[in-house]
């Protein structure tokens, strides 16, 4: 529907982010339905405008995922992720967080890694 039909045509598109959100948002609730533990999927945003894409729990314990479609990632693309971690109450523990971009892996920050967001959606 939306003209995609090639990996080129959606990274060329100016709303590329949030078709390759899409895409992690529908292979997400994917892997939930098949998911044995039932671990939940949240979206967060604060009152300032920080925001982090997908956030997975399992009785307390959370992953912080923020989806950036360029290849190009710096620390500054973490922003959302570090006020959820500065959000947290105790009873929550923030176990890992990465922004996954359409490049290598590497460390973004302290307990803060960039990853390929090819290893949750293969590329066709």
């Amino acid at each position: 529907m939306a003209g995609i039909k090639t990996p080129a045509d959606a990274t060329n598109r100016p709303d590329a982010g949030f078709w390759l959100e899409q895409a992690l948002f529908q292979t997400l609730q994917a892997w939930r339905a098949l998911d044995p533990l039932q671990r939940k999927l949240h979206f967060w945003r604060d009152r300032p405008g920080h925001e982090v894409d997908f956030i997975l729990e399992q009785k307390g314990k959370l992953v912080a995922l923020e989806i950036k479609a360029g290849s190009t990632v710096t620390s500054s693309d973490a922003a959302g992720i570090r006020a959820f971690r500065e959000s947290l109450k105790k009873k929550s523990v923030l176990v890992r967080s990465a922004v996954l971009h359409a490049s290598q892996a590497r460390p973004l920050d302290t307990g803060l890694l960039a990853l390929p967001w090819g290893w949750l959606v293969a590329a066709g």
